[in-house]
């Protein structure tokens, strides 16, 4: 009921995504999809905030100084890390100009000051997660028969793994601006808690490989 439209999209993804894996039928995940398509652009039409980040996403030059500032300047600051960026601790842009830097938008701090570079390590390091998360999801499943835990590290991969992506789309304004943080980056106690957490019981699904028969 609570007005957080970017959780509802990497919750119901997920499922989507789990649903694909265990063998759904396509068209029945194709039903899904239309169904998701006309309840997203229902809830983008019927409420003006959405109305009004999604019109920022189409076109931030519009209202550079409101609706469009924190993208515009999400995008300065990953145009000035250039290649090598401008060294840890010397970015400008979060210094009063991006709004949420330490949270939503820290990956475009790492832009700025790491550069290209820094970028494309935190990527890679998410695919990398995703990689390994699913593969010890399939191993378990693959050698022990294990489906419970093939799809519980493919449910946490997937989760996490999206919410990264996104978020990084978001900075890039490639996706309309969500409320989404970075894992295990952005600022938060709680959601670092909840994702180590996360990250524990997939470390246990892993460890379960090489254990003998349960």
């Amino acid at each position: 009921m609570q007005p957080d439209f970017g959780s509802t999209v990497i919750s119901l993804l997920s499922v989507f995504l789990l649903l694909f894996l265990a063998g759904v039928p396509i068209r029945f995940l194709g039903g899904t999809v239309l169904l998701g398509a006309i309840s997203v652009v229902t809830l983008i039409l019927t409420s003006p905030y959405r109305m009004a980040r999604f019109h920022t996403f189409l076109n931030p030059w519009e209202d550079p100084a409101g609706r469009g500032f924190q993208i515009l300047q999400s995008l300065i600051g990953l145009s000035n890390g250039s290649l090598f960026g401008v060294g840890l601790g010397n970015g400008k842009e979060k210094l009063f100009f991006l709004p949420e830097a330490h949270n939503d938008f820290i990956f475009a701090v790492i832009g700025e000051e790491l550069g290209f570079i820094g970028v494309l390590g935190v990527i890679l390091a998410f695919v990398f997660f995703i990689y390994r998360g699913l593969r010890a999801g399939w191993l378990i499943y693959q050698r022990k028969g294990d489906a419970f835990g093939f799809y519980l590290a493919a449910g946490i991969t997937l989760s996490l793994g999206l919410q990264a992506l996104i978020n990084m789309a978001v900075v890039f304004g490639l996706l309309p601006t969500k409320g989404l943080a970075l894992p295990f980056i952005s600022y938060g106690g709680s959601a670092l808690m909840v994702d180590l957490f996360a990250v524990g019981v997939l470390m246990s699904v892993s460890r379960g490989i090489k254990r003998g028969p349960s």
